[in-house]
């Protein structure tokens, strides 16, 4: 990143001293960050649905996306930035165990993902990449949270003052 940031010219502006006040953060961790995410191989973040419940979440998603930017580590194979910030239905996951269902229709809502969920483990998928692409295949249980809040939550009014 540091590299890449001298390249763009905004070394003077963007440093890693000026983040620090901003964050808290050593400006030596700073760089230590960025040149392991600039010399990996390839790097990838996942991020969940926890940044896009805070005020401004979008920002910070925005701003790591940015670093894998400058870093080159969006499209090439193996590296990149996800999300699955999404908003889902309250009360949606004790749906099966709501009085007058039976205890067979709370075990059949949740067995029914089981083979699935089992199949990607024994590929070598970790419990989270599952999780994801069952999310991913199911898109009526959820939105995007943080374009919820922002059109709906009112957040698009506020945004951009302090």
């Amino acid at each position: 990143m540091i590299t890449a940031i001298c390249q763009f010219g905004l070394s003077d502006e963007y440093t890693p001293e000026k983040a620090s006040r901003l964050c808290g953060v050593h400006p030596d961790s700073i760089r230590r960050l960025a040149l392991a995410i600039a010399e990996a191989k390839a790097a990838s973040c996942m991020a969940g649905a926890s940044l896009s419940k805070y005020y401004h979440g979008d920002l910070m998603m925005r701003a790591q996306i940015l670093v894998f930017a400058l870093c080159g580590q969006m499209g090439k194979k193996g590296a990149g930035y996800d999300t699955l910030p999404y908003l889902a239905v309250d009360g949606g996951l004790r749906l099966p165990f709501l009085e007058g269902l039976g205890p067979l229709d709370a075990l059949k809502w949740t067995l029914t993902p089981l083979p699935f969920f089992l199949s990607m483990r024994m590929k070598g998928h970790t419990n989270e990449m599952v999780f994801y692409e069952l999310a991913r295949r199911r898109p009526w249980y959820g939105t995007n949270s943080v374009l919820f809040w922002y059109l709906h939550g009112g957040l698009k009014e506020v945004s951009g003052r302090s």
